[in-house]
């Protein structure tokens, strides 16, 4: 029977954290459910060791952010000897065996499969969820819009990328790529990097047409205050500046065109930390890209 460790990174998620848990629904494999909370301050903890004994929990005294939780609940994973691991959300909902089915799909596939992945659907379950929508299109999930019109659906499809709300992934490839998330990322940006890195070692990623999952987060769409712009116009550089699929050299310059947009845009304090940022992280750059490139990435 395969082994696999759903990690949960969880912060105040009282509100969503005993549906999360109580949706997922797995007897064909064995699993374990890791949840490491990134000090709470709500009940979080207490809603699951009240209602889910069997949840190992890892209580952070500190917020290490989305990536360094992730690869501390991976190094958990590993230690079990966990053939696969499913990263998840705190504000999702499963549905009965679809980490089964995503298992059964990948132990099928070829040594070169990165994540695969449900449909994200939206609170209710009755729509896509509104940022699942934009990755699937002609460019980015080809084929899938025009089999589904034309009433041909098949069970996969490629994709360029999904946000890591719902990954399964192999263990062994993540130690090939020299680790889950980098460093370099605290919270937004990590998965486009996995993305960008599976990509430079040839994986492909598949999303399964008939596997869903609920991510309830339509509520807390809301005005986009200057704050978000600016966190991200930093994310978006962050990932080209660590995108080993371009020069050091390309990337810089990507940057540097975000950072003219914003001051078109009259965003001046963007475009100013756009532009000191290549210059004065250079050598941190330069030192995590290459690591990238090895088994053991910083």
């Amino acid at each position: 029977m395969d082994k696999v460790a759903c990690i949960i990174v969880t912060y105040n998620a009282s509100r969503w954290i005993y549906n999360c848990l109580k949706s997922i629904d797995e007897k064909n494999i064995e699993l374990e459910i890791i949840v490491i909370d990134n000090n709470s301050n709500d009940n979080t903890i207490t809603i699951i060791k009240e209602n889910f004994p069997l949840v190992k929990i890892l209580a952070q005294s500190e917020n290490l952010g989305f990536a360094a939780a992730n690869n501390l609940g991976f190094k958990i994973a590993e230690e079990n000897r966990a053939q696969y691991i499913y990263l998840l959300n705190q504000d999702t909902v499963s549905y009965p065996d679809s980490i089964y089915q995503l298992v059964q799909f990948s132990g099928n596939f070829d040594s070169k499969l990165g994540f695969v992945s449900p449909i994200h659907l939206n609170d209710s379950g009755k729509k896509l969820d509104y940022a699942f929508e934009t990755y699937i299109n002609s460019y980015t999930c080809r084929s899938l819009i025009s089999d589904y019109l034309t009433n041909n659906i098949k069970k996969c499809y490629q994709i360029d990328f999904v946000n890591a709300a719902a990954w399964l992934i192999k263990v062994e490839t993540i130690r090939n790529l020299g680790g889950l998330f980098s460093s370099a990322f605290y919270h937004y940006g990590e998965d486009v990097n996995f993305v960008q890195r599976l990509s430079y070692n040839g994986y492909k990623n598949y999303i399964l047409t008939d596997v869903f999952v609920n991510h309830c987060r339509a509520e807390r769409q809301g005005k986009i205050n200057s704050a978000f712009v600016r966190k991200e116009a930093i994310i978006r550089a962050k990932t080209e500046l660590y995108n080993i699929n371009k020069s050091l050299r390309s990337s810089i310059f990507e940057v540097f065109k975000i950072a003219i947009k914003n001051l078109l845009r009259r965003h001046f304090i963007n475009s100013l930390l756009l532009l000191i940022m290549p210059i004065k992280d250079l050598q941190k750059i330069r030192e995590i890209r290459k690591s990238y490139k090895t088994s053991k990435i910083l």
